[in-house]
C-alpha cells in the first residue's frame, strides 16, 4: 500500500485469511521458489495462472485466448506515444498486450536512452488506460499491470458510459469486447477520433 497507494480505492481495503493453517501450509509450498531477478515476464505469467484459476471460480469471467490478444494487437498496431483504452478491461489482459507491443518498439528504436526512458514514462503514465465494472476486477487488473511491469495507474472502476474518469476525444485506439458493451455507443459517447478495435470473435 505504501508503494501503490491507489490500487485499493477502499482505505479499510485489507487482507481477509483468517486461517493460520492455510497461510502455513501457502508459504511452505512456495517457500522453494524465489522471483528475484526473474524479470517482469515471468512474475506476470505466474500471476495469470493464478489470476485465470480465480476468476473462473468466482467470478465466472473467462480469458480472450493470448494468441487472440496478440493478434488483434498486432492488427491495431499502436505505435509510440498512441494513447489506448479498454472500456471493459476485466483483469488487463488487453492493455497488458499493448504495453508489451508498444514497449518492444520503444526498446528497438533509435533514441537515445534519456529519449527511450522518457517514451517508456510517458507510455506508463499517460498511454494506458482501462476501466471496469466490478470492484475486485479493476483491483486485480492493476496488480496484472504492475506484475508485468507498470501501466495501472490510469485504471478505473464504475460504469464506462457514466463514467467521468475518462476524457472526450482523447484515445487513439479503443479496444473493446462486443460481448459485453455496446462498442457503437463507446465510439459516440467518448468521441474517438482513432481506430476502434473490437475484442472477441462470433
Amino acid at each position: 500500500k505504501a508503494k501503490y497507494p491507489n490500487i485499493y480505492t477502499d482505505e479499510n481495503e485489507q487482507i481477509n485469511i483468517t486461517d493460520n493453517l492455510c497461510i502455513c501450509h501457502l508459504i511452505k509450498n512456495l517457500e522453494p521458489f524465489s522471483f528475484l531477478g526473474t524479470g517482469d515476464d515471468i512474475k506476470g505469467t505466474v500471476y495469470e495462472i493464478f489470476l485465470k484459476a480465480t476468476l473462473r471460480g468466482e467470478f465466472d469471467q473467462y480469458f480472450t485466448p493470448r494468441e487472440i490478444v496478440e493478434f488483434m494487437v498486432k492488427c491495431a498496431d499502436p505505435n509510440i506515444g498512441d494513447v489506448i483504452l479498454d472500456p471493459a478491461c476485466g483483469s488487463g489482459g488487453f492493455l497488458i498486450q499493448a504495453f508489451n507491443y508498444v514497449n518492444a518498439k520503444i526498446a528497438s528504436s533509435n533514441g537515445s536512452e534519456i529519449e527511450n526512458n522518457n517514451k517508456f514514462k510517458n507510455l506508463i503514465d499517460k498511454c494506458l488506460w482501462g476501466h471496469e465494472a466490478d470492484y475486485d476486477l479493476h483491483v486485480l487488473a492493476k496488480i496484472n499491470l504492475i506484475m508485468h511491469g507498470d501501466g495501472w495507474n490510469n485504471i478505473y472502476q464504475g460504469d464506462t458510459l457514466s463514467s467521468d474518469k475518462l476524457p472526450d476525444n482523447y484515445f487513439d485506439i479503443v479496444v473493446a469486447r462486443h460481448t459485453c458493451i455496446d462498442a457503437k455507443g463507446i465510439y459516440k459517447t467518448l468521441k474517438i477520433g482513432g481506430k476502434l478495435l473490437l475484442r472477441g470473435v462470433d
